[in-house]
């Protein structure tokens, strides 16, 4: 996955990154609100946000907020809206009724989980997997995998350039033969 990291403090922001990397996803940074949303506007590319609540300018919920109103469709034209993991040094025990006040309106709104600093490779990794839990067969719809296949790719032509599409096709078609998937079995 590719995540956006958004903390105001560099050492915060470096450190939850390195262990986002450690785990195998890509990771861009921000060092505040506005920088984010620059970065979300024009980079389609970005799968999830971790956001810390507190920062200067634009905090970690307004930045949910706001990015709401950005348009991301997917192939088939329908809404793609990006998770977001707020981050946090208030602690539901010694926190102040502020700051829970925050941590449930940050549920209200969406985030899809609330992480409390000092934050581990562990409590990351459990978090990122929420985020891309497959569905059970059963709940699978045909018409999702396909958009989400071909957003997948769409997204690796503009990343790579559209002069590298052919290099896209041959890699998935290799990536597909080392499943033993071929046009005959996929049925």
């Amino acid at each position: 996955m590719r995540i956006l990291v958004v903390d105001d403090i560099g050492y915060s922001r470096l450190f939850h990154a390195r262990l986002l990397q450690r785990l195998g996803h890509e990771t861009i940074m921000a060092v505040d609100g506005r920088e984010a949303m620059s970065i979300l506007r024009r980079d389609p590319t970005i799968d999830a946000v971790l956001t810390d609540m507190l920062m200067t300018g634009i905090d970690g919920l307004e930045l949910y907020r706001q990015c709401q109103s950005i348009e991301r469709l997917d192939d088939t034209g329908n809404s793609l809206s990006i998770p977001f993991l707020l981050m946090t040094a208030a602690r539901p025990g010694s926190a102040q009724q502020k700051d829970l006040e925050r941590i449930n309106v940050a549920k209200q709104l969406g985030f899809s989980d609330v992480l409390f600093k000092p934050i581990t490779a562990d409590d990351l990794e459990r978090a990122v997997k929420k985020l891309t839990q497959v569905k059970s067969e059963d709940e699978q719809d045909p018409s999702e995998i396909r958009a989400e296949v071909r957003a997948t790719i769409g997204r690796l032509v503009q990343r790579f350039g559209k002069q590298n599409r052919d290099l896209v096709v041959e890699a998935i078609h290799e990536s597909l033969a080392e499943e033993g998937i071929t046009a005959a079995t996929r049925n």
